[in-house]
Order: C-alpha cells, then structure tokens, then sequence
C-alpha cells in the first residue's frame, strides 16, 4: 500500500505545479521578453524529448530515413504555416496585436 500512496503523491505534483504556475501567472505581469524565454524553453524541452527518448527508437525501426523525413517535413510544414498566418494577419491589419498578453 505504502507504494500505492507514493505514486499517487508523485502523480499529483504535475497538477500541483500547474495550478500555482497558472494563479501564479494570473496575478503576475510578464514581458514579452520573459514569455518568449519561456516558450523558447519549453520548446527546448519538446526537442530534448525527442532527441532523447524518441528518435534512438525511431532510428532503429527498418526504414529510418522515412523517419528521419517526415521529422524536417514537419519542421519545413511548421516554419510555412506560421509564415502563413504571420502573412494573414499583415494583410488584414492584425500582425502588431498580440492576444493574451493584456
């Protein structure tokens, strides 16, 4: 039972951090330069993963290129989408507005 009760207490200390960083983040002003570093480290942590602990797996699969493919079509699919809405939002005099940081 002892390790019942221990894993419940380690399952919920993502949920405790996510509640405090979200009141945490209701009653503090952030930058924009503090929210860019945090999502840039996020993002640092999402490719950290997948260097890690996905792509040693992916590689030893019997087609790794194909793998190896679709990871930079999805990095090539990402960088044009996003020049697509950047592109979107000029034309429709939205690109300086910036939502959610009021």
């Amino acid at each position: 039972m002892e390790g019942y009760l221990s894993a419940l207490l380690f399952s919920t200390l993502p949920f405790a951090g996510n509640f405090l960083g979200g009141l945490l983040a209701e009653f503090m002003k952030v930058s924009k330069r503090t929210l860019s570093m945090a999502l840039h480290a996020a993002a640092g942590i999402l490719i950290a993963v997948v260097g890690i602990e996905l792509m040693p797996k992916a590689l030893d699969a019997t087609l790794p290129w194909v793998v190896i493919l679709a990871f930079v079509a999805g990095g090539a699919f990402s960088v044009l989408l996003d020049r697509f809405v950047t592109g979107i939002q000029s034309k429709f005099g939205q690109g300086s507005e910036s939502a959610g940081l009021g």
